[in-house]
């Protein structure tokens, strides 16, 4: 949990630099927002170089697991062998839930603030607000999850997704819109650090990169599907019904993560 909580933290530079940076580049060139995709581009440039330059193949391989069902270090069991079971599907559907359930949040609040009247630079606040509540907690999530126990710790993580979400129910005022998705965020980073954590003991080094890609796959596919389907969901049902139905769907994550614990901790 250590480590996955201070990998999560590298996005606290982003957090404030990325939509700072969107302020300005929206109207750096005549077509308005032309800026803001061009510096994107740049910067997944700047993104590729330095993968390139990595090797991985140097990562340490040591992993502390605590699967009782897992295989030896060396041997590799197939993947719907490992993935099939109810308490990895479980961790799984965990993860997508909280990724997606902050993400659609995220991705409808800015057009939802705009909608209500509020300005780019207010909606820009908030969500700066927003991604710091996502990336500094984990300067010390991974203590907590390590001292509480990372099934009870994602329970609690749970519990603040949704009453950061619920709390978008009082008003839509500018101060709602900030702590409402500022909470969503630290609830995100305590759920999903734990939920990360926990999977991570499903398998072994040798099973690693196919078992991790499936996870991939399926957590940020369900991602990928959410966020594009937010502002088709958000114009249809407006951003009162829209939290109700994203609040009901971390509620299920609450749920389940509560059956979870009480089975596993």
């Amino acid at each position: 949990p250590k480590a996955i909580s201070l990998v999560i933290a590298g996005g606290i530079f982003a957090s404030v630099a990325g939509p700072l940076v969107a302020l300005w580049s929206r109207t750096a060139l005549e077509v308005n927002f032309a800026g803001a995709y061009l510096h994107v581009m740049v910067l997944y440039v700047f993104l590729f170089i330095s993968i390139y330059f990595i090797d991985f193949s140097k990562a340490p391989s040591k992993q502390h697991n605590t699967d009782p069902e897992k295989a030896t270090p060396v041997e590799k069991r197939p993947l719907f062998a490992i993935v099939g079971r109810r308490k990895v599907l479980a961790v799984i559907a965990l993860q997508a839930i909280s990724y997606s359930g902050m993400a659609a949040l995220m991705s409808a609040l800015p057009p939802a603030m705009i909608l209500d009247g509020f300005s780019f630079n207010q909606s820009t606040f908030a969500i700066v607000a927003h991604m710091l509540g996502m990336f500094v907690p984990s300067l010390f999530s991974g203590d907590l999850v390590a001292k509480f126990g990372k099934y009870r710790f994602m329970v609690f993580g749970f519990l603040i997704l949704l009453l950061g979400s619920l709390l978008f129910l009082v008003n839509r005022s500018l101060e709602i819109y900030i702590i409402g998705i500022l909470i969503v965020g630290i609830g995100w980073n305590f759920s999903f650090v734990p939920a990360s954590a926990i999977f991570a003991t499903f398998f072994t080094p040798a099973e690693k990169s196919y078992v991790v890609s499936f996870n991939e796959f399926i957590v940020i596919g369900i991602l990928g599907i959410v966020i594009a389907s937010s502002a088709t969901i958000l114009n249809a049902l407006g951003w009162v019904n829209f939290t109700v139905v994203f609040s009901v769907y971390v509620g299920i994550g609450l749920v389940l993560s509560s059956i979870e614990c009480m089975l596993n901790d």
